[in-house]
């Protein structure tokens, strides 16, 4: 359809609504009764209208960009379609409000308008009041969704401009290896979860509009677990697309932290969308990418990543940076350092917005830099906005929408006073009636509704089957410290690991024959995340799916748990049976990982041409891959011997199997990391697994090997070049390694082949002379490679 006759209709339509709520301004002057409602009424028209001049805007947006793809305006202008009704119905309203003088024209004469607002007559009736009322509610809902469908093309448009602004082949390489998260995903899920009235309060609100304005504003909005915070989070990022697909010289980025988001992560994904909105590559990713990628092949610091932010921030007019969920992140006190390093660069045209709990020693941190906060369970908008979710929600739903109108609107009101704010809390009682089979168990349902999330966590876990516990339980630590999303085909494969034997191994006889028994038994504690429509994917996803289906076949969403407060109430409630802790998940999954590389099957060794069919016929494989030594890492607050008897067992036999011939499960895993290395190679077959746990910068593993590994020559060479494990550590820049090495007694003068000392290969890439200070304290002095001392000179 022409984006001009999309305007004129809406125009149109704006115009009448207008008209409207100017008669009701006047009826309110002059009725002496029925005030009540006409402020309603007025107050939805205008709400109303506000819905047709977003519409109108995005009309207008199309009509310049010469975009003709949204594809919602052509079902709401359709004959008889939603702006076709509404305009029929708000002509038919006017109709009955519009005030006559006997002129024979309509309107008012000014001569008389006085006298005739001192007389007027509010002419609807109660049960006219009433229809009116829901039918502006039914056009306002059909509208938003249209709304909220285009919205949403606009933030799959920014998604995909962000993956087309690195088709080019450069663009494409520096992408791949910055790996950056993509948010978008997290984003489209949580913005399903959005009834379309919710959330408007905000988005109109004064202090929301002052910040979009204010000067290096930041807007800080807070409540208790479950309260919304995410999915009005989202409609925030929405309403922000909108303003920066208007208006070129404006950016956006956002993120969404969980347990397994970190600082690093949260860097990446800013650089990514904001350099996609920028014309050139800049200038300090590019120089970042030629150092650290094609001459070392390590990736950045979070300094050089900061450093990286600043320098693109400052090439435009005015960004919105938004963060969801400061308190989820991992490691969150780097986060919050790095949110009080953007405050004080002073940059004001930077306007950040933050969600989070109301924690101490997060409100300790924002509270001098922020320019406005709102706690939003103590808004009365944010607790009307529960009610319009659950009525929205029964309406709408198969099963419920069916009930008896008045077990619907007892179920609406319980669940309104009694949620006290929480989502989180509503859905979960809602997903516990849509079990109810009777209106008897509908009604006893209500009587014992639990008090809390932390209750309504336990009555989930208590109503699962006891032949799936363990299973749940397995899950649950699966998904709360997973390194990357794991999807269920992964989640099989790790139920499918036999722990009853002395060495845990896996057993395909177990794997589930049915994969989704891994949604229902889980309840309402986990979510599949579904994927976009591949019309909606840019050139960047459509490459990467593609290249992801090439190597391991078909990749199914991710799977997550439900909400961020599932994890808390796992981890934090000790009186659970399904209690553990975050160490402990992590043990279980470095030994579930073990456990599946020292498979039988893969004790051949690396053979690139078995590369495809291994990842199709072993899922976990694209997981563990990369992941397993995080999980084997430690991390603060881990007990000293953090390390339990079983992973370590595990951890032994896995690195004695590069005895084997071809260098067993271990060099396996080495040609999974590095698949174009050739079939049968010695490198990878003979190199002891210090060198490569050294070269990948494992310093824990580093640590394990050397502590259980008594034979281990710690100077051996290997590799490619024919190096020592401290070689590598100086060529990569990891000093912690190298530090570890030299403490257990590396020689920082034995040459390579080449003759070259790990002196000469610290040169390469020591950024702030770090790693040469380190070797020049273990006594370096560089006497077999007489050019790195004119290399240490400079």
């Amino acid at each position: 359809m022409d984006p001009l006759s999309i305007s004129a209709s809406l125009i149109a339509v704006i115009q009448i609504a207008g008209s409207l709520i100017s008669f009701c301004y006047d009826y309110r002057q002059g009725a002496k009764h029925a005030s009540k409602e006409i402020v309603q009424i007025s107050d939805e028209l205008g709400s109303l209208r506000d819905i047709l001049d977003s519409l109108l805007r995005l009309a207008e947006k199309s009509e310049a960009n010469g975009v003709s793809q949204l594809a919602t305006f052509a079902l709401l202008l359709k004959d008889d379609g939603p702006l076709w009704v509404c305009g029929r119905e708000l002509e038919g309203l006017k109709g009955k409000l519009e005030i006559r003088e006997g002129d024979g024209h309509g309107g008012w004469r000014s001569r008389g308008l006085e006298r005739a607002r001192r007389t007027l007559v509010w002419p609807l009736k109660e049960g006219e009041v009433r229809k009116t009322l829901e039918m502006l509610e039914r056009l306002k809902s059909t509208l938003q969704l249209g709304l909220s469908a285009d919205q949403t093309n606009l933030a799959l448009d920014l998604s995909n401009r962000i993956e087309n602004r690195f088709a080019d082949q450069k663009r494409q390489d520096i992408y791949q290896w910055l790996a950056a998260p993509d948010p978008f995903l997290t984003h489209a899920a949580t913005l399903k979860k959005h009834q379309p009235k919710t959330g408007a309060w905000f988005l109109t609100s004064k202090q929301y509009e002052d910040w979009k304005i204010g000067n290096g504003s930041f807007l800080w909005l807070y409540g208790i677990p479950g309260s919304g915070k995410t999915v009005l989070c989202s409609k925030v990022i929405e309403n922000l697309m909108t303003q920066a697909r208007q208006q070129p010289k404006i950016a956006l980025a956002y993120f969404y932290f969980d347990f397994n988001g970190d600082l690093t992560g949260a860097l990446k994904s800013l650089i990514a969308q904001l350099s996609a909105q920028s014309n050139d590559i800049p200038r300090l990713l590019m120089d970042l990418y030629e150092k650290l990628h094609l001459k070392t092949s390590t990736s950045p610091t979070d300094e050089a990543l900061v450093e990286c932010f600043h320098s693109i921030l400052l090439s435009f007019h005015h960004v919105y940076i938004v963060f969801d969920a400061l308190d989820e992140a991992a490691r969150n006190e780097e986060v919050l350092s790095f949110v009080s390093t953007m405050k004080a660069w002073g940059y004001q045209r930077l306007r950040l917005l933050v969600t989070s709990r109301q924690l101490a020693g997060i409100e300790d941190v924002l509270s001098p830099l922020v320019s406005g906060r709102i706690c939003l369970q103590d808004s009365i908008s944010a607790r009307n906005d529960i009610r319009y979710f659950v009525s929205e929600k029964i309406e709408h739903d198969k099963i419920m929408s069916k009930w008896p109108r008045d077990i619907r609107t007892q179920i609406e009101l319980k669940l309104t006073r009694e949620g006290d704010g929480m989502f989180r809390w509503v859905v979960c009682q809602l997903d516990m009636f849509r079990k109810c089979t009777s209106v008897s168990a509908i009604r006893k349902a209500m009587k014992t509704l639990p008090r809390s999330l932390d209750e309504t966590y336990e009555r989930i876990l208590q109503q699962i089957d006891v032949e799936h516990q363990l299973e749940v339980s397995k899950i649950l630590q699966a998904l709360t410290v997973a390194a990357k999303p794991l999807n269920i085909e992964e989640l099989v494969e790790i139920l499918a690991i036999n722990f009853d034997r002395d060495l845990p191994c896996f057993d395909e006889d177990s794997r589930l024959l049915d994969p989704e028994i891994v949604l229902s038994i889980c309840s309402s504690l986990i979510t599949k995340i579904e994927p976009r429509s591949r019309q909606d994917e840019g050139d960047k996803a459509r490459w990467e799916r593609d290249l992801l289906q090439q190597k391991f076949g078909y990749v199914s969403p991710p799977v997550k748990l439900a909400h961020a407060s599932v994890a808390d109430y796992l981890t934090l409630s000790k009186s659970s049976p399904f209690h553990f802790t975050q160490h402990a998940a992590r043990q279980f999954m470095a030994q579930a990982c073990l456990a599946y590389l020292l498979n039988p099957e893969f004790s051949q060794g690396h053979d690139r041409k078995l590369l495809r069919s291994r990842h199709q016929d072993y899922p976990l494989l694209r997981h563990l891959t990369v992941n397993w030594p995080r999980y084997v890492n430690k991390e603060a607050g881990d007990p000293d011997d953090y390390l339990l008897p079983r992973t370590r067992q595990l951890l032994h036999a896995f690195f004695e199997t590069h005895t084997l011939p071809n260098g067993g499960n271990f060099a396996f895993w080495l040609g999974m990391m590095m698949p174009s290395a050739p079939a049968k190679d010695s490198y990878l077959s003979e190199t002891h697994p210090l060198y490569y746990a050294a070269s990948f910068g494992l310093a824990d593993i580093v640590r394990i090997i050397l502590d259980t590994q008594t034979d281990v020559d710690i100077d051996e060479r290997g590799g490619r070049a024919h190096a020592t494990a401290l070689h590598v550590a100086c060529y990569r820049d990891h000093l912690e390694v190298a530090r570890t090495l030299l403490e257990r007694g590396a020689d920082p003068d034995t040459p390579n082949d080449m003759g070259e000392s790990p002196m000469y290969w610290a040169t390469f890439n020591d950024p702030d002379g770090a790693m040469v200070e380190l070797l020049l304290n273990y006594g370096a002095g560089g006497r077999r490679d007489p050019c790195c001392l004119g290399r240490c000179a400079q």
